[in-house]
């Protein structure tokens, strides 16, 4: 009799790295926030993410505030935590 060898299950992980939209000048760094341009560059962004298949639980993001403002962006446009 032959045995039959079940194959283990694959998972796939994505992960999806996005730097920040571009930021004002300013002094504290951490305090800079995005520009009118920054916002419009996010805002295609998180329309071509919105145009694909992801399967995420939530987005990690920089305390900073550009990147903060970047991530809820994203978050609004995909309806995803942060």
């Amino acid at each position: 009799m032959t045995e039959q060898r079940q194959s283990p299950a694959i998972y796939a992980t994505q992960t999806v790295l996005m730097r920040h939209g571009d930021a004002a000048l300013g002094v504290p760094d951490a305090d800079r926030p995005l520009t009118r341009r920054g916002r419009e560059a996010v805002r295609l962004v998180a329309e071509a993410l919105a145009g694909r298949s992801l399967q995420a639980p939530g987005i990690v993001s920089s305390p900073f505030l550009r990147a903060r403002e970047s991530a809820d962006l994203i978050a609004e446009r995909l309806r995803l935590p942060l």
